[in-house]
């Protein structure tokens, strides 16, 4: 059984579950694999069976975020209401509805981390990304409190933003390991230019975090520098 509620408490009650239990997500099930360990869940027994759940399985200190809709169903038919015409966004991420300078808004002020989160995901599909849209980001991947929120900034510049290589630099210094680590993982795909990221991506082939140091050597030695020593 789930034992986790999506109540205001969320991150000290996850903190014990985690604790207490060997499997902590035991009863839920996989409804979208997002990409490395990101999931989204149904949870399929306790007091939120039936609610839907983004869980980072390779780091369970972080707690899962809910998604506001109260069953599978709504859930689903909200997905469909809010894809941009003509598009389809197949790791069925949560969207919201409202204007861009609306999602900018709730980026930049959203006590929430899941709206914010939302929020820089739908403008993520709101294409070309506007300059204000960018600005907002650049400042989310800067300055949000949320790891999560964080990293979808930076997979969302990497991936709409021609210029996006040095905001990413910039985040090779997160205080988060796993923003780091994502940083990295799109800088690899953007960029083959060692001049603008070599020097911060070879500080962190020292980095505390085994996962850091790997994707630092990778970047580099796709670059060309070959002295990458894997560890």
């Amino acid at each position: 059984m789930f034992a986790l509620e999506p109540t205001d408490s969320v991150a000290a009650d996850w903190a014990r579950l985690r604790d207490a239990q060997d499997s902590p997500y035991a009863g839920t099930h996989t409804v979208v694999h997002r990409g490395c360990l990101e999931m989204t869940l149904l949870v399929i027994s306790g007091p939120a069976r039936g609610r839907l759940l983004d869980a980072n399985l390779g780091d369970l200190a972080a707690p899962p975020v809910f998604h506001p809709q109260p069953d599978f169903l709504t859930w689903y038919e909200h997905w469909l209401d809010t894809l941009p015409k003509g598009r389809l966004f197949p790791d069925f991420r949560d969207q919201s509805r409202g204007s861009s300078e609306e999602l900018i808004a709730v980026l930049a002020t959203s006590g929430s981390p899941g709206e914010r989160r939302t929020a820089a995901y739908t403008l993520g599909g709101r294409q070309p990304l506007t300059v204000r849209a960018r600005d907002a980001l650049v400042q989310a991947l800067a300055e949000d409190p949320d790891r999560g929120v964080r990293m979808d900034a930076a997979r969302i510049l990497a991936e709409l933003d021609s210029e996006a290589a040095q905001v990413l630099v910039s985040a090779l210094k997160d205080r988060d390991h796993w923003v780091r680590r994502r940083a990295l993982v799109h800088l690899l795909r953007v960029s083959n230019d060692e001049a603008t990221y070599g020097s911060a991506a070879r500080e962190l082939l020292r980095d505390e975090n085994p996962n850091v140091r790997i994707a630092a050597a990778d970047l580099l030695g796709r670059a060309g520098w070959t002295s990458c020593v894997r560890q």
